[in-house]
């Protein structure tokens, strides 16, 4: 990380009372500070992936509340995205979504500014997944087959910061004032296949399209004053809008070994950007009555409304295993990620990783100190596990258990604010409802998150802020809502009794044989049992007749 340097005037005060606040949950965003009178102006990019983290929170109804562990048990609306061969299970056609409703996040960097913590909290609404399965029928005598499409957005990101500090020590006022605002998400959508060969192998693919967008705003204000003759001022406001479409391609396979036990596969390609469109807008100025350069004052401005983004995502691979004891289904995945190297994910439309500032009439303002918005990304790898278990205390109540880990792959050379390396652990819990028809999940996710991310140092004798690694920390809870309906006709029967009948065997009558008679015949006697009991109480009627003459 480079430092920021922001001139030799005076030194800035120490800032023990200074605590910024950042609402973000798996990366941190830069202040961006004066540029003084070394003129050097840096542009902060709301630009942010993930951070190098694959899971932030599991989806889909029976995945949310069972820790994301789903390749080997996955056969409903999210199949396409944890296992596109759980497909070839579905048996009837039916719709699922869940709602993600984003309660409480809370974080916290320990001396992000000298001895000041960066903490903040926030909140969100957005939904998780959308799903659509419809089975196709047999075909080569016991392959049954689906299709499917899944709507998932498996990460969300909405931040919000407010910050306000004024400090006083003696004669000398110090302003810091920062708003920025920044909303985040990528939307798959997954089309798939899958199809089962008898009753314990089945395979399936499925295709990504991913939308990524990114839209932020930020200002930032600075005022020294110290007298008359020793004042200074910053200001800085940048608008960013980011999207990036991308495609991958996924494969899977499930199989069951045994009647109790089901083994999952699933891979996705690596996930490349086919189309892209970008836009930054930065306006500064800046105020400095100790000057020792002309172009210490200054007013400039900076724009590319074409920007490239190149979004990538490396070979993700699952594994899985499900199992049935009694009344206990119990989950368990491995989820590896392999690593990117090292690339410029934002550049300007010619190509460039910086963008010259001109001033109100066009001219170059400090043409030796472009303004750098190139954004260097890259991965290493990421394993990462999810464990589940589901109890049916009847067949129309469950409760369900999970445990998940959200690894990141930042590199450490790589972590600055706004790529920050932050592991995540997360817990779910929930309950499932069946209806006639229908099943509906209830659910929370509660995650904590440790790591590394990216502080700032003040240089005591020039007032320098100095880039520098700092302790990170977040929490978050999530409650989920979701449900599933089945649409058209009931299911149809298990996969293992599908074989056709043989042709030796007698054909099934229309209807029930006692139905079978001519409707001019005599109506039938009743049955033998029914005969017995009025003969029986004929006997007691006699009985009591000769016993009231005896009287």
């Amino acid at each position: 990380m480079m430092s920021r340097a922001v001139g030799s005037r005076r030194s800035r005060p120490q800032l023990s009372g200074l605590a910024k606040e950042d609402h973000g949950l798996r990366f941190w965003k830069r202040s961006v500070v004066s540029a003084g009178i070394s003129g050097v102006l840096l542009l902060a990019s709301t630009y942010a992936r993930a951070a190098g983290n694959d899971q932030p929170y599991p989806v889909g109804e029976l995945a949310s509340t069972m820790g994301g562990a789903a390749v080997a048990i996955t056969h409903d609306g999210t199949a396409p995205w944890y296992n596109p061969a759980g497909l070839g299970r579905v048996t009837e056609e039916g719709i699922s979504a869940t709602l993600n409703v984003y309660g409480v996040q809370i974080e916290k960097t320990t001396g992000f500014v000298g001895t000041a913590d960066l903490k903040g909290w926030t909140t969100a609404i957005f939904p998780g997944s959308l799903g659509y399965v419809k089975p196709l029928g047999i075909f080569g005598g016991d392959i049954r087959h689906a299709l499917g499409i899944a709507v998932v957005v498996p990460d969300f990101a909405r931040h919000e910061v407010a910050l306000d500090n004024t400090i006083q020590q003696n004669s000398t006022n110090y302003e810091l004032h920062l708003r920025e605002q920044l909303l985040e998400q990528t939307v798959w959508v997954i089309p798939g296949w899958g199809a089962c060969f008898g009753p314990r192998f089945c395979v399936g693919a499925s295709l990504h399209v991913g939308y990524w967008s990114s839209t932020g705003l930020y200002s930032y204000f600075e005022q020294y004053a110290a007298g008359p003759g020793d004042q200074f001022a910053d200001s800085t406001m940048q608008q960013t809008q980011y999207s990036a479409l991308e495609l991958a391609g996924g494969a899977g396979l499930q199989y069951q070994p045994l009647d109790n036990v089901w083994i999952g596969v699933s891979l996705r390609s690596p996930a490349l950007t086919v189309w892209s469109s970008g836009k930054v807008l930065m306006l500064d100025s800046s105020y400095d009555t100790l000057a020792t350069t002309p172009d210490a004052s200054y007013v400039r401005r900076a724009s590319d409304d074409n920007l490239k983004i190149d979004q990538r995502l490396p070979l993700r691979l699952r594994l899985g295993v499900g199992v049935e004891l009694g009344d206990w289904l119990l989950a368990a995945d491995v989820n590896v990620s392999l690593p990117q190297s090292q690339y410029q994910a934002v550049r300007t439309h010619d190509g460039q990783t910086t963008i010259q500032p001109m001033d109100a009439e066009g001219n170059p303002v400090s043409p030796n100190n472009p303004l750098d918005i190139g954004q260097p990304d890259g991965r290493n790898t990421i394993v990462n596990v999810n464990v589940g278990a589901q109890y049916h205390f009847s067949k129309k109540l469950a409760a369900q258990a999970g445990f998940f880990t959200d690894f990141s792959g930042q590199p450490d050379d790589l972590i600055d604010e706004l790529h920050p390396h932050i592991n995540h652990y997360g817990l779910t819990a929930g309950i499932a409802m069946k209806g006639a028809s229908s099943m509906t999940f209830v659910g929370v996710i509660a995650t904590l998150g440790i790591g590394k991310s990216y502080g700032v140092s003040i240089d005591p004798g020039t007032g320098e802020f100095l880039d520098r690694t700092a302790d990170a920390q977040s929490e978050a809870i999530y409650f989920t809502l979701g449900g599933s309906t089945r649409l058209g006709d009931p299911p149809e029967k298990p996969l293992a009794n599908t074989a056709e009948p043989s042709e030796s065997a007698p054909p099934v009558p229309e209807v029930a044989p006692h139905e079978q008679r001519d409707p001019q015949a005599a109506p039938s006697p009743p049955p033998e049992e029914d005969q017995s009991a009025k003969s029986s109480h004929a006997k007691k009627k006699v009985k009591k007749a000769r016993r009231k003459d005896s009287e």
